[in-house]
Parts: structure tokens; C-alpha cells; sequence
């Protein structure tokens, strides 16, 4: 028997949430003429967890673009509050949550020259895990005659986790011309997460990337963008240098700020958590079924769902698109969200039908401010089969040729499931004599649909290599419904 301990998911749902606020224009600022443009950061701030429910509390920055009652291009800064909760019996204290907080919509109106009504619908996906001691039998020597269906795995068996919070507060220079007058846009990419080992430590890091699009004194548009190291120190008794460790960054809470006191640039300051889960791979046998060709034996068999130390490995996909736009003149910021529409499976592939919502911010020649122009790009490509999928944008790069948008994308897919496996394990083993009656006999079996040879070698209490060879099967997975087997026992 092995005992090892797992981070088992025990839960997962899907929350959406709608936030709706009016936002009163400030005196300082001018009417609004007509909404161009909204944008937002959404995170979580704050955490309660109690047994049966769970509740994120959260702010969303967003930046309300719009065009003012003096033909310019101005923007509002506000802040939405909004909570999301879930309820189930099988969330305790003790559960580990994983979440993932997502824009799905983000949209603004005018109400009238000084009020405008913004709406973001949130995506908010919850994972809750329990750390357990799991018990894996994989020895029945005591049963004579055993046959067993096993499989050698590598499992992730739980070292620790911990979760610490870190700061950055860093300036983006702007350029050395450039007056800022107000943020009209702001992304948070967090990239390259590695991690170093020692001394019951880990060493977590990765690379911030912050881009602003902003307006100058002078009714300029330009964007600063600036890529900063955050890391930080995080304690787990046992670990070792040879272990596997998941990193996962959480933005906690932002500013943005034009700095008063240095010139030509924009003052950020963003709040981390660093969750570090430590694993160690051990291989197990597990043995998910089993019969005696002499006994009868009861058992229990259930279906759990591990860690597996697996490379998850991804798939590269580009697209390309020339978009015509009238009169473009500059492309300031691209922003993209993707989506699978559709998850084909045949031949153990996934077919992937899928689209790139992108948000295109420019310029044109003809007037000074800000456009944007929204366009979805479809795209299909094929992958190993997987039952979810993570997309994710590598590169976009951009350019101007007449009155064309040059786009090219490079976008990674990657299962979710793919570090995570489904399997049976055997608990609750007893052995009763066999009343069967044991003398020589030879059946002739017609293959139903769902037969394998070990579920026939078990239904008979006969080897799976005497099926094999009495019937000269070449290949003993390929079998077919109304295949005829004879059966010697």
C-alpha cells in the first residue's frame, strides 16, 4: 500500500456577475458628447471562507473614454465594487481556493452630458482542493491467482503550500515631450513565472509588464510601457531542490497615478499574492480492477482525481488578418480576448474552433483623438484531446500599410487538464471461496459493444494471454462488436 498525500480538487463552478454603477462626471472635466471607448482591470482584494461558502470581494478600475462637448478625446477614472459568492457543502476552512477573476463585457452609455452608465459583466471560475492522505493498495499477494489491471504513474504527492504578498511600485517613463493630462488605458501582464529552490524556500519570479495609453496636455495619444521584475521569498518546510513547484500571481490591488513630482512619468503601484504549491513525483502502481481465476473477490473500486507530473505542453497557433479601416493614421494599443467556441473530439484529437476578439485603438488623419474599431477573427487547429483549454496571447504585433491594419497574433492553447488525471483505485478488498464449478470447458463468445479483453478474461475467470493466443490475436485492442472469441477454462 502507498500513502501519499494530494491536493484533490473536490469542487468546481463557474459564477457570473454583473456590476452596474453611474458615474457623475467631475466639474474639472468637460461634457460628454458620446462614449468612444471602456476598459478595466478586475481583481480581488479580499477573501472570506467559512465551511459551506465562500465570498471574493473586488474592485474593477476601469477608464471610461469619451468624446467631449469640445471635440476632444478625455476619459474618466472610477472604480466599481462588486462581490461574488458560492455556496456548497463541500467547502470547509480548510479547502484551498483557486480562482480566476475575467472581464466578459465591459460597456458604457451616456445618460446625459454629465452622467454615464457603465456596465461590466465578471467571469468568476472557482476551484477549491483538500489536502488528503490517500491510500493506495497495490499489493494482494495474499489472493491467489490474482489477475490486476495496473498502471505505472507518476503522481504529484503534496509537499506544502503557502501564499505570501509582495509590492511593486515602480515609474513608467513616458516620453521626454510628453505632458501627461489623464490615463486612458492601463494592462497588467504578468509573464516568464519561474521558481528557484533551497533551504526550505522557495524563490518565486516573473516579469510585469505595464502599459499605459494616455492623453498629453496637447491632445497627443501615446502609450508608455515599462517591464519590471516581482519576486519574493516563500516558506516550505521539506522542500527540495529536485521538487516540482506551481506558481500563481494575483494582482490584489492597483494605482495608477501621474506623478507630480518627476516629470515625463506615471507613478504604478500594484499589490501580489504568490501561491507556491510543492510537490514530489512519486511513481505509483495503481491498480484500478482485479479477479482471481480461483476465488471469488468483493471490492470497492472509486474514481479520484490527481496531479499527475505530466508536461503540459503547448500549442502554437497564428493568425493573421489585414482589417481595412478608413483614413487610419496610427495604431495606438491592441487589445484581444479569446474564445473557444468549440471542442470537437475524434481520433483522441481535439478539433478547436475559436475566435480572437480584438479591440483596435487609433488615430486617423483626418481629426485629432482617439477611435477603436472591434473585430473577431476566427481560427481552427487541432490538438491532443483534452476536455478544457487554456488560451492565451503570446505576440501581437501590429502595423499600418495604407488603409490596412497588418495583425499578427501568436496564441498558445494548453489543456487544463492536462497535469490533472482521472483514476480508479481499489479499497475494501475481501476474498470468498469460488463456487463456481471448475471443470474443463471451452465457450464461444460474441464480442457486445463496450468488451475489452480484460472485462472477458473477468467475466470468465480465465488470463487474458489464454484469449490471446487460443484466438491468434495479433492486436488484442482491436476488437469489434460481433467478433467471435472462444474461451477455454
Amino acid at each position: 500500500m502507498e500513502v501519499i498525500d494530494v491536493n484533490r480538487k473536490v469542487l468546481s463552478s463557474n459564477r457570473e456577475t454583473e456590476v452596474a454603477e453611474d458615474v457623475i462626471v467631475p466639474d474639472v472635466k468637460p461634457d460628454v458628447i458620446s462614449v468612444t471607448g471602456v476598459n478595466g482591470i478586475a481583481y480581488s482584494y479580499k477573501q472570506e471562507q467559512t465551511t459551506g461558502r465562500v465570498k471574493l470581494d473586488g474592485n474593477i478600475d476601469a477608464y471610461i473614454i469619451y468624446l467631449s462637448s469640445n471635440g476632444d478625446t478625455r476619459s474618466m477614472q472610477t472604480t466599481l465594487n462588486f462581490s461574488s459568492s458560492l455556496e456548497s457543502s463541500e467547502i470547509k476552512e480548510t479547502s484551498i481556493l483557486k480562482y480566476n477573476i475575467e472581464i466578459a463585457s465591459i460597456e458604457a452609455k451616456v445618460l446625459n452630458e454629465r452622467k454615464v452608465s457603465i456596465v461590466a459583466n465578471l467571469s468568476v471560475s472557482y476551484n477549491f482542493y483538500e489536502r488528503q492522505q490517500l491510500e493506495i493498495y497495490n499489493d494482494f499477494d495474499g489472493i491467489s491467482d490474482l489477475q490486476k489491471q495496473e498502471e505505472e504513474i507518476a503522481i504529484n504527492s503534496l509537499i506544502g503550500i503557502n501564499a505570501v504578498k509582495t509590492y511593486l511600485k515602480e515609474n513608467i517613463t513616458v516620453d521626454s515631450l510628453d505632458n501627461v493630462a489623464e490615463i486612458l488605458k492601463s494592462d497588467i501582464n504578468i509573464t516568464n513565472i519561474e521558481s528557484k529552490i533551497s533551504y526550505n524556500k522557495v524563490l518565486a519570479k516573473a516579469e510585469v509588464t505595464i502599459s499605459l495609453v494616455y492623453l498629453t496636455e496637447d491632445d497627443r495619444i501615446s502609450k508608455a510601457q515599462g517591464t519590471f521584475p516581482v519576486m519574493s521569498f516563500i516558506e516550505i518546510e521539506n522542500v527540495k531542490e529536485e521538487n516540482i513547484c506551481n506558481i500563481d500571481y494575483k494582482v490584489k490591488n492597483v494605482l495608477f497615478k501621474i506623478n507630480s513630482n518627476e516629470e515625463h512619468s506615471i507613478t504604478s503601484q500594484i499589490e501580489f499574492e504568490i501561491m507556491c504549491e510543492a510537490y514530489e513525483s512519486k511513481k505509483v502502481q495503481v491498480v484500478s480492477d482485479l479477479y482471481s481465476l480461483t476465488n471469488d473477490v468483493d471490492f470497492e473500486q472509486k474514481e479520484i482525481e490527481l496531479d499527475i507530473n505530466g508536461e503540459n505542453k503547448g500549442y502554437p497557433v497564428k493568425v493573421d488578418e489585414r482589417i481595412e479601416i478608413e483614413d487610419v493614421k496610427k495604431v495606438i494599443d491592441v487589445d484581444s480576448n479569446i474564445k473557444i467556441l468549440k471542442n470537437t473530439v475524434a481520433n483522441d484529437m481535439s478539433n478547436i474552433e475559436g475566435e480572437v476578439n480584438l479591440k483596435i485603438y487609433y488615430e486617423v488623419n483626418s481629426k485629432i483623438g482617439l477611435n477603436i474599431k472591434t473585430i473577431a477573427i476566427p481560427f481552427i487547429t487541432k490538438m491532443n484531446y483534452s476536455e478544457s483549454i487554456d488560451a492565451k496571447l503570446i505576440k501581437c504585433d501590429f502595423d499600418v500599410v495604407s488603409n490596412e491594419v497588418i495583425i499578427q497574433l501568436e496564441l498558445e492553447l494548453k489543456s487544463t487538464n492536462c497535469t490533472s488525471k482521472r483514476i480508479v483505485i481499489i479499497e475494501n478488498v475481501s476474498v470468498r471461496e469460488n463456487k463456481v464449478d471448475s471443470d474443463y470447458s471451452m465457450i464461444v463468445y460474441f464480442v457486445k459493444q463496450g468488451d475489452t479483453i480484460w472485462k472477458i478474461a473477468k467475466k470468465f475467470k480465465v488470463t487474458m494471454e489464454s484469449i490471446i493466443k487460443v484466438n491468434n490475436l495479433e492486436n488484442p485492442d482491436l476488437i469489434y462488436p460481433g467478433d467471435k472469441l472462444y474461451i477455454i477454462r
